[in-house]
């Protein structure tokens, strides 16, 4: 499990620059709602699908399916952990604000 975890991590590795960078572009557009961050999360989110799934960044995906994770499932565990951070982010941040 921890492997699985772990690999999940290093498809995410890269994506959490951008995380980051949308979460302070919203903040500082003041929008500090959770639902709507999130909701915006999850359509960049299903827009990467689509862009790595029709590319040839296609090939990335076959190493997670050869351990045994589905593309379903590599990418919502990328959207939990990714809530999970935007959450804690914006927590912090807006106290401070």
């Amino acid at each position: 499990m921890t492997n699985l975890f772990k690999s999940v991590l290093f498809f995410y590795r890269p994506i959490i620059n951008w995380s980051v960078v949308i979460n302070v572009i919203f903040l500082i557009l003041g929008i500090q709602n959770i639902a709507l961050i999130l909701v915006n999360k999850l359509f960049i989110l299903c827009f990467l699908y689509y862009f790595i799934s029709q590319t040839k960044a296609k090939q990335r995906l076959i190493f997670f399916n050869n351990l045994g994770i589905s593309n379903f499932k590599l990418f919502a565990s990328i959207y939990l952990i990714d809530a999970v951070i935007t959450i804690l982010f914006v927590g912090l941040i807006s106290i401070f604000i």
